[in-house]
C-alpha cells in the first residue's frame, strides 16, 4: 500500500478523522529543530492515544563508511520499556529521523526500516516518525522507501512552528493573550528557526509571569510592549533581542491607534 496520504494536523476534528490511525505509520513534519515535543502534543490530541504507552528515540546519522550502531542503540532503548514485556499491548514509538531525511539512498536507513518491519511482525506497535524541516522531494523519497517495509501510512504537517497564523492560534488558545498580542509574539518567534514547542512555552510562561495584570484580564499589545521595553534580562531578549527592537520601532507610529482599538470592542463598547 502506498505511504502517501497527506493531511494537516487538526486536533479539533479528531472525532471525524480517527480513521487516519488505522495505519501503523505516521510521518509528522513539524518545522522544529527538535520535533519530539511536537510529536508528544500530536499524540495527546487524539483520544485513541490518551492512555497509550510510548517511547522516544532519535536515530543518529551514520555515514556509509562508518559502523552503523542505530539498530543496537534502538534495541537498547526499547529493552527496558514497559511494553517490551507485554508484546501484544498497543504502543507508539516516536522516531526522530531528521538526520536521515536527506539521506534516503543510504543503505543503513533501509537496514533500519527492515528491522522495524521484522519487529512489527511480533510486537503490536505503531510508529510516529517525525522530521523538522524537509523539502517535498526528500519527504517523497522517504515515503516510497518506508512503504516497502512498513506498508500504508500518512504524512501529517503540523504548521504551528512554521506558520504565523498557526502559531498565533496556538498562543491565543493556551495563554491569556488577545489576538493582536499573540500575533506579534508569533511574528517575533518565527523570525528564526524555533528549536521546539517547549521553547515557545518556556519563553511565553516567563513573559506572562512578569506582565502586570495577567490574572485580571487578557494581555494586550500595549501591555506586551511596556514589558518588553523595561524587562531586558529575560529569555525572550536573550533569543530575540534584534527582533524585539524592530518590533518596538514599528510599534511607535501605530501605538495610539492600537491602544484605542484594544480598549473598545467592535461594537464601540468598552472591553
Amino acid at each position: 500500500m502506498f505511504f502517501g496520504q497527506c493531511i494537516p494536523h487538526c486536533p479539533e476534528s479528531k472525532g471525524e478523522h480517527d480513521h487516519m490511525h488505522e495505519k501503523n505509520v505516521t510521518l509528522l513534519i513539524t518545522g522544529a529543530v527538535d520535533s519530539i515535543p511536537s510529536a508528544k502534543i500530536y499524540l495527546n490530541s487524539w483520544s485513541k492515544y490518551q492512555d497509550c504507552t510510548f517511547m522516544t528515540f532519535r536515530l543518529p546519522y551514520t555515514p556509509p563508511y562508518e559502523r552503523f550502531k542505530g539498530i543496537r542503540e534502538y534495541q537498547y532503548a526499547t529493552r527496558y520499556r514497559p511494553f517490551q514485556s507485554q508484546p501484544r499491548r498497543a504502543c507508539v514509538v516516536i522516531l526522530d529521523i531528521s538526520e536521515w531525511i536527506q539521506h534516503t539512498e543510504d543503505e543503513y536507513l533501509r537496514l533500519f526500516l527492515k528491522y522495524l518491519h521484522d519487529e512489527n511482525g511480533f510486537y503490536c506497535r505503531e510508529y510516529l516518525m517525525t522530521v523538522g524541516r524537509a523539502d517535498e522531494q526528500s519527504i517523497r523519497n522517504f515515503r516510497l522507501l518506508a512503504a516497502e517495509y512498513l506498508g500504508g501510512g500518512q504524512v501529517v504537517y503540523d504548521r504551528t512552528l512554521c506558520d504565523r497564523n498557526a502559531l498565533r492560534d496556538y498562543l491565543q488558545k493556551n495563554y491569556p493573550l488577545n489576538e493582536k498580542a499573540a500575533d506579534r509574539l508569533a511574528q517575533i518567534y518565527l523570525s528564526r528557526p524555533i528549536r521546539s514547542i517547549d521553547t515557545v512555552d518556556t519563553i511565553t510562561h516567563e513573559l506572562l509571569a512578569c506582565v502586570d495584570n495577567t490574572k485580571d484580564r487578557t494581555v494586550t499589545v500595549r501591555m506586551l510592549t511596556d514589558w518588553l521595553k523595561h524587562r531586558k534580562n529575560t529569555k525572550i531578549h536573550l533569543f530575540y533581542s534584534e527582533e524585539i527592537q524592530r518590533f518596538l520601532q514599528q510599534r511607535k507610529p501605530n501605538a495610539d491607534k492600537e491602544e484605542c482599538n484594544e480598549k473598545y470592542s467592535d461594537n464601540g463598547l468598552p472591553r
